[in-house]
């Protein structure tokens, strides 16, 4: 009787291994099947992860939007191998008909999409290098290059839009300052005519009607930048916009130093493009930049201006000074006569 039981419970025994090892195989069969199962869109898809998002959430989205195919299988894959906690918010590019395992390693690898910050008053050559040095951070699909984005801005004949003439000369002041949602493979060009539909949206096309003292769109544009640089604050940039218009109109040189800068370029003993140090013999240098020299305005601008600064030029703060300068710790001093301008040297920049 033993003996009979016992062969009843091997062979009841051998049954259930023989089940569970089909049932194994089967179901790492389909299991295998699923993870490398291409999803069903169709196109690419830009999706995003929001800070603090659950795993679950993520797989909910990830099938609703048919990227994925089997949201139990994408949670337990993505727990079985630790990954549940590593995924980044961000916004990616889903390729069509990616397979879980694959999107796995998308979502671990970067975001397809950051953000590139550009601020105001930066010059042609600083804003190439401050988008290279955003783009290039773990960056394998990298495309822009400095050289390219320079060339194409000193050469406007490649870009078509209703500020651009066939007298522009350059995209300087045109490269408008923002922060910019791009992909990390974007090209130079691309990235220009991203800040170019910019600029015309929200400068071009709401500020090209008004003027001020008769000045061209263009030439309140480079006034513009000129502030930009020459002030810290919207109301010293107002302050300084009328004494400068004033001057315009008197037919005085504007006498200010942010176009010497601009004119000498890179410091390298300074280390910055817009040097401190000016001497007397770069007042003597005879270029249409050295409005020591020459009245008027510069025939570009000289940096790329916010938009504050354009509508500080549009609405200066009337006043009765006629000359400013800024002492070593970028404080403005207004004088209303030569002398007091003179005073003011003596007292705020000795040796100057």
């Amino acid at each position: 009787m033993r003996k009979k039981v016992r062969r009843i419970f091997l062979s009841c025994f051998g049954i259930i291994i023989v089940l569970g090892l089909a049932i194994f195989f089967i179901g790492r069969s389909y299991y295998d099947t699923e993870i490398n199962k291409a999803g069903n869109n169709s196109a690419p898809v830009k999706f995003v992860i929001q800070s603090g998002a659950s795993l679950q959430s993520i797989a909910v989205n990830l099938q609703s939007t048919n990227i994925i195919t089997n949201e139990p299988v994408f949670l337990f894959y993505t727990r079985i191998h630790h990954l549940d906690t590593s995924i980044e918010a961000g916004t990616y590019l889903i390729p069509k008909h990616i397979s879980i395992v694959s999107l796995i390693s998308l979502l671990h690898q970067s975001n397809f999409y950051l953000n590139v910050t550009i601020p105001g008053g930066l010059r042609l050559e600083q804003q190439t290098a401050l988008i290279d040095q955003q783009l290039s951070k773990n960056n394998s699909y990298m495309q822009f290059t400095e050289l390219s984005y320079i060339n194409l801005a000193k050469d406007p004949v490649n870009f078509s839009y209703p500020f651009i003439t066939s007298q522009t000369t350059t995209l300087e002041g045109f490269l408008f300052p923002d922060t910019y949602q791009v992909t990390k493979d974007i090209t130079a060009e691309e990235m220009i005519n991203k800040m170019l539909t910019n600029f015309n949206t929200k400068v071009y096309t709401q500020y090209t009607t008004q003027s001020i003292h008769g000045l061209s769109f263009y030439q309140v544009l480079t006034l513009a930048s000129i502030i930009e640089r020459e002030a810290p604050t919207p109301y010293d940039q107002k302050m300084i916009a009328d004494i400068l218009e004033r001057r315009l109109q008197n037919d005085m040189p504007l006498q200010v130093d942010s176009t010497i800068q601009y004119m000498l370029g890179y410091s390298e003993t300074e280390k910055t493009w817009w040097r401190q140090t000016i001497y007397e013999k770069d007042l003597q240098t005879d270029t249409p930049y050295n409005l020591y020299l020459h009245a008027g305005l510069t025939p570009s601008p000289i940096s790329n201006p916010p938009l504050q600064a354009i509508v500080d030029v549009l609405n200066p703060i009337q006043n009765t000074y006629n000359f400013y300068l800024s002492d070593s710790n970028g404080n403005l001093h207004f004088a209303t006569t030569s002398a007091e301008q003179e005073a003011n040297i003596l007292k705020y920049l000795p040796g100057r």
